[in-house]
Parts: C-alpha cells; structure tokens; sequence
C-alpha cells in the first residue's frame, strides 16, 4: 500500500474527445494495486508541452510517498524529454510513478 496520496492522470488532446477508456482504466488499476483512488486529474488539452492546468496542479498537490497512475507514456508527455525529465522530477521527490498500459 503506498504511503500517501493515489493520484490518477488523464488527458486527451482535443475537448471533443472521451476520457471513459482512461478514465476506467486508471481507476481499475489503482482500486486492484491500491484499494483506492483518491483523486484524478484529466486535461484536454495537446501533450504538445508540460502546460496542462490540471497536470500542473496534480504536479504541485503530489508529496512524498504518493502514488501517479496513468494510462500509459505518451498521456503524461508527448516528447521523450519531457518524460524522462517529469519522471526524473517525481523520482527525487519520493513520488511512485505507474502506467497501466507497462506496468513495471
């Protein structure tokens, strides 16, 4: 069981577009792994950039010991960059990182 928070991510890129699919799969996994969700953030908006207002606030709630589900990779970021970059970020600040989609 993680030590704090379960924090779920989704995004799509346009606001005509459903978050259902990730929606419900971040929330399966996080119920399987963790007995909870305890809140999800969902962007629609381009994974152009790192800009998101809801990214962003999930990004300044997160502490040490929470726990980010996300469908998978390119949800959280578009360039490798910005991935390795925000994972790196999340890593020195004790926060655990899972994809449903790779699960590690």
């Amino acid at each position: 069981m993680p030590k704090g928070q379960v924090l779920g991510y989704a995004r799509v890129s346009s606001a005509d577009q459903h978050t259902d699919r990730q929606r419900d799969s971040i929330t399966g996994f996080s119920v399987r792994e963790y007995g909870r969700l305890d809140t999800l953030y969902i962007d629609k908006a381009s994974g152009k950039n790192m800009k998101r207002p809801q990214y962003l606030e999930m990004d300044r709630f997160a502490r040490a010991g929470d726990t980010i589900v996300i469908h998978s990779p390119d949800r959280l970021a578009r360039s490798l960059k910005d991935l390795i970059s925000q994972l790196d970020d999340w890593r020195e600040r004790d926060i655990e990182v899972r994809f449903v989609t790779q699960p590690m």
